[in-house]
This record gives structure tokens, C-alpha cells and sequence, in this order.
């Protein structure tokens, strides 16, 4: 089926705009984009997709974990494994598999198998009392924000997730 619509001849902003165009295409402007590098985009395009980042995760993690300061995100996260990226990711959010399960399978909140103590990331993380001599083995430290403020410290978090056999449940 082909419908006919009319077109925007006689309209004096839409000609102005047309012409506009039919000059810009005919002309060699194209020089002065090209001289740009691309490495300026990408850095931009990565600069904007990290402050975008940071700036969802705050709003996110704000409720979940209070101790998380905004604005402490680490480029570091790049350098991460994608699995072990999410796994950070999760543990900032406070919602993981292992923690959240019950919600979906409308049952009553996860308990610790090992202290009976509410299951939470910050449970596993911090206060779990059975972990301990992992914990302190592993380096983990006590605060969120320097977990996540290098590379090595998301590297010790991410051992002693698999120490406590915990990772592959998140």
C-alpha cells in the first residue's frame, strides 16, 4: 500500500533548511572532523560512560550500603575479568544470586548456614564471624570504599569470595 504525502515545499524555514544542506554536502567540510583523533573520542566516550557509572551507582548503593562514599569508584574495575566485574558490581549493590534468591522464590530471607545471622553482602563481607581467619588472611578491608579504591583490593576481595566458596553463589 503506498500512501501519498505532501511534501514541505512553501514552507520557509524547511527551504532555508534544505538549502542549508545542498551547500554543506557540496562542500569539502569534512577536513577540519578529520583532523580530530580518534583516541580524543574514545577517551571522551570512556570519560562519559565512567562518570555515568558512578553517578547510577551512587543513587544505587546509597540505600544498600550507607558506608559507600559517592564518587570512590575506580577506573581499576576495567582492568577486572567481565565475571569477576559483575561480582564487584553485585557486592556494591548489595543484591547478588546467593542473597537475593528467596525473592523470586517468595520464600522467607536468606539466614547464614554458618551463624544464622541474616544473609546480606555485608554479612558475607564483613561481620560473619567463621570467616575471619580468611578475612584477615585474604586482606580484606573494613571499610567498602577501600575494597573498591584499587585493583588490589578488589583482587583480595574476589580470592577470598572463592576462599569461602561464595563467588560462584553470587
Amino acid at each position: 500500500m503506498f500512501i501519498w504525502i505532501p511534501s514541505y515545499v512553501g514552507i520557509k524555514g524547511n527551504e532555508v533548511a534544505d538549502l542549508a544542506a545542498k551547500t554543506a554536502s557540496r562542500q569539502d567540510t569534512l577536513n577540519e572532523v578529520e583532523r580530530i583523533p580518534f583516541n580524543y573520542y574514545r577517551r571522551e566516550i570512556n570519560k562519559r560512560i565512567k562518570e555515568n557509572w558512578n553517578e547510577r551507582l551512587t543513587r544505587l548503593v546509597a540505600s544498600k550500603l550507607p558506608s559507600w562514599k559517592p564518587g570512590s569508584y575506580k577506573p581499576d574495575i576495567d582492568k577486572l575479568c567481565r565475571r569477576d566485574q559483575v561480582i564487584i558490581t553485585r557486592m556494591l549493590i548489595g543484591h547478588s544470586r546467593l542473597t537475593h534468591t528467596h525473592l523470586f522464590l517468595k520464600e522467607e530471607a536468606s539466614k547464614c548456614t554458618l551463624c544464622t545471622d541474616n544473609l546480606s553482602i555485608k554479612h558475607i563481607i564483613f561481620d560473619c564471624h567463621h570467616f575471619n581467619g580468611i578475612r584477615s588472611k585474604s586482606k580484606i578491608q573494613d571499610n567498602i570504599n577501600e575494597i573498591i579504591s584499587s585493583c588490589d583490593s578488589m583482587n583480595n576481595i574476589i580470592a577470598y569470595l572463592k576462599e569461602t566458596e561464595i563467588y560462584s553463589k553470587m
